[in-house]
């Protein structure tokens, strides 16, 4: 070959076969030899990982080994009519409130009697009146008042969840026989709803404060839904000592007796000689049972 021609500026035109180009052209092939080497090993790393998940796949794919177990029998259809499921997932009602557990009488019969407490609830008195009833396995009877019973709901509650029996003696303890209509109506009713917002039980038994009653009042009683108790029996003062309690009560109940009647004890647990009354309550028990009464609770049940 002859010499590339020689263009102005000194440089020139053609191919140039020095011996240093040669060499520059043979570092850039193998560059790029190599990177080409490179890729390829690359491919195949990633088609070797692909192969390998495949095959995990394929394995795991793979069926197993059947159990010898016995054959799921087929699933019945059942053909039933709708009216008939609806009954077959019918809800019962619900069951009626559980009656307290003390035979009960809106007025005790022959041979009965009902151990009754007015005035309260009252703090230090109503609570201890409880445990001696309960100690006993005797059911009283609580007619109490809303301004007491307000002060002190836990004890009203306490006593219908021990079994007793909660009853109306109004709101605030008027003479329901010198009160209009509208307000005798408005004492039994507040009192009412009261107890049964506490206790979810109504009272179906009214006492009126005093025994101030005519027929008038046992009327409006009547026709919410109470019948009227007043009493034949208890001490002779609200401030009677102990000793007067039980000799009281002891002689009422042999007279109730001799005329084959009940007897309706009259006490006072909110107001009154309370101590006195704490003091005589065991005794008064122990006599009445050993004079054969039977204790009943005073409300009306279906």
């Amino acid at each position: 070959m002859g010499t590339p021609e020689t263009r102005p500026g000194g440089r020139r035109s053609g191919v140039d076969t020095s011996e240093q180009s040669l060499q520059d052209r043979t570092r850039i092939a193998t560059r790029i030899r190599h990177a080409a080497i490179a890729a390829l090993v690359a491919v195949g790393a990633v088609g070797a990982a692909i192969t390998a998940e495949s095959a995990a796949s394929s394995a795991s794919a793979a069926p197993v080994a059947a159990v010898d177990e016995p054959p799921v029998p087929p699933i019945a259809v059942i053909d039933t009519p709708a009216a008939a499921l609806a009954s077959a997932v019918r809800v019962d009602p619900p069951d009626p409130p559980p009656q307290l557990g003390y035979p009960a009488a809106a007025w005790p019969g022959p041979g009965q009697v009902a151990l009754t407490f007015d005035d309260g609830p009252r703090a230090g008195v109503t609570g201890r009146v409880i445990d001696i009833l309960d100690e006993a396995q005797v059911g009283g009877t609580f007619f109490v008042v809303g301004t007491m019973a307000t002060t002190w709901p836990q004890l009203v509650i306490r006593a219908a969840e021990s079994g007793h029996s909660v009853q109306n003696h109004t709101w605030n303890h008027p003479w329901l026989s010198r009160s209009s209509t509208t307000v005798v109506t408005n004492e039994l009713t507040r009192l009412s709803n009261y107890v049964e917002s506490l206790i979810g039980v109504r009272p179906t038994v009214f006492r009126p404060p005093y025994g101030a009653t005519n027929a008038r009042v046992a009327q409006i009683g009547a026709s919410l839904g109470m019948s009227q108790a007043l009493w034949n029996g208890g001490p002779s003062s609200m401030t009677a000592s102990a000793a007067n309690i039980i000799s009281s009560v002891a002689s009422q109940a042999r007279s109730a007796k001799a005329n084959g009647s009940g007897l309706v004890v009259l006490f006072h647990d909110g107001s009154g000689s309370t101590g006195e009354l704490l003091k005589a309550l065991p005794t008064v028990i122990q006599g009445l049972r050993a004079g054969g009464w039977e204790f009943v609770v005073m409300e009306q049940r279906p």
